[in-house]
């Protein structure tokens, strides 16, 4: 059927084939597009972009379609097994297809925004589809629906959940059209268009210094409430999410304390850390992530797990401190323990209260005793910044030491930020390390002199119990 006599036909009421062929095709090109959209969510290395206005209007004006098309649906089921009707199979198929394919498009919306792509332009040319077919269909129902002799034919929920389909897919169509969100109006534009929209609707409203005056401070009073309610939706949605994620935090199982038998004095024991049938996983309801482990340790001992990535030697290093539910099995760590993990945690201060990790020591006794030791502790911090090769980095850091780290200063590698959490775990003094993959984040010159100097047999960790996690 040609176009033209689809749009300037008079005859009865449009058949259910041609609908059925406007959706099917962007349905069908959306389908083919999703390795794309999917390929790009996966690629993208920006950042999520946070729920705002037009983001929560491209979910509400979807989600209302998704709700008239399974209406559309649940109707044909209803004359189906209630009304005994003859209903055709495209009457189930097509609308379902459509529903199906509208929440799927609502799901790549939101990927889409996780993937921080501000405006997808596969999404744009799906919506862009649906509007275009949607045009001769809704011109043959609004045709239909002004001649008083086809109107008794008409299927009156269908008309109307079509009349309520049209404008929400323009209404999508045009939320897509714009990557940011759409700038707010001044107030002379709003009283402009109030006054012209007054003015045109009724030759009898004549626009009157009383109305104009009035009417200008009513729209001073209402434009704060308004500009307002345009954010209500977004900020219930991120209310709803933190609101759920404070819950889930809260409702977590407390962490059994009991699972690891600790005790600070390590010295009385001639083995450091046991672990003797231990099965662990991130939770009693998930699968073991490890099973029937056993290891011993003595004191002052190198001991090194080597394995591939993803074996678990960085999980059992967390099951040994008690990060992980114990199963079943025995776990014992004697002394006090320092850890490394593999993501260096740097804070925003100095490098040097970085490795010193102390709050300022306002108490006289406190200051007058670290006044006394002061130089050991000088001497110690220089000998640990110099085994852990940072003495070269601090001649070149405008400060010094005292050179500040994060958004106020300055950045650093992953190399110097890995050396700054060893120097500090060393300047600590513990007796047990568990050291996850220290050297993968520096040049291999610079790891043989960590190694030689801190973590070897005679480095200074040589007389403590060392647990060196590697590839």
């Amino acid at each position: 059927m040609e176009i033209n006599q689809i749009l300037n036909s008079t005859g009865p009421p449009i058949t259910v084939d041609l609908p059925n062929s406007y959706v099917i095709v962007p349905s069908i090109f959306f389908w083919v597009l999703s390795p794309v959209i999917i390929h790009d969510c996966k690629t993208s290395r920006l950042s999520p972009l946070p729920w705002s206005t037009l983001m929560s209007l491209k979910w509400f004006v979807a989600s209302i379609l998704i709700i008239d098309r399974l209406f559309v649906f649940l109707l044909a089921v209803w004359e189906s097994l209630f009304e005994h009707k003859n209903v055709t199979a495209d009457l189930f198929i097509y609308p379902f297809f459509h529903s199906f394919t509208l929440l799927a498009l609502l799901i790549a919306t939101n990927e889409v925004r996780r993937a921080g792509i501000h405006s997808s332009g596969s999404l744009f040319c799906v919506w862009m589809l649906f509007a275009l077919f949607a045009v001769p269909e809704f011109y043959q129902w609004m045709t239909t629906g002004s001649q008083p002799e086809l109107v008794a034919r008409i299927d009156f929920f269908r008309y109307v959940a079509y009349l309520t389909y049209f404008p929400l897919v323009v209404a999508e169509f045009v939320l897509h059209f714009v990557s940011d969100p759409f700038p707010m109006p001044k107030s002379y534009q709003v009283a402009l268009a109030t006054f012209t929209v007054f003015v045109l609707i009724d030759p009898k409203n004549v626009l009157t210094p009383n109305i104009a005056f009035v009417s200008l401070s009513l729209f001073n009073l209402l434009r704060g409430p308004l500009m307002m309610a345009a954010d209500l939706v977004a900020q219930t949605v991120q209310l709803v999410v933190s609101n759920k994620r404070i819950r889930t935090f809260l409702c977590e199982r407390e962490v059994d304390v009991t699972a690891i038998d600790k005790e600070i004095r390590g010295e009385l024991y001639s083995n450091t850390v046991e672990v003797h049938s231990g099965s662990f996983s991130w939770d009693t309801a998930e699968a073991r992530v490890l099973s029937d482990i056993e290891l011993l340790v003595g004191s002052k001992e190198l001991v090194t797990i080597v394995g591939s990535v993803g074996s678990g030697k960085s999980s059992l290093l967390l099951a040994a401190l008690g990060e992980m539910e114990k199963i079943c099995g025995y776990v014992g760590v004697r002394g006090t323990v320092a850890y490394l993990s593999q993501q260096p945690w740097i804070l925003n201060q100095s490098l040097k209260k970085n490795i010193l990790m102390q709050a300022d020591l306002n108490d006289v006794r406190i200051t007058i005793l670290v006044q006394f030791c002061e130089h050991i502790f000088q001497v110690l911090y220089k000998k640990v910044v110099e085994a852990c090769a940072l003495s070269d980095d601090l001649k070149q850091l405008p400060d010094g030491d005292e050179t500040e780290i994060g958004e106020k200063g300055i950045n650093l590698s992953g190399g110097q930020k890995a050396r700054i959490a060893l120097a500090r775990a060393v300047y600590q003094s513990k007796d047990v390390y568990f050291l996850d993959d220290p050297l993968s984040a520096v040049d291999a010159h610079v790891g043989k002199h960590i190694f030689d100097n801190i973590i070897g047999p005679n480095g200074m960790l040589s007389h403590t119990t060392r647990i060196l996690v590697t590839n």
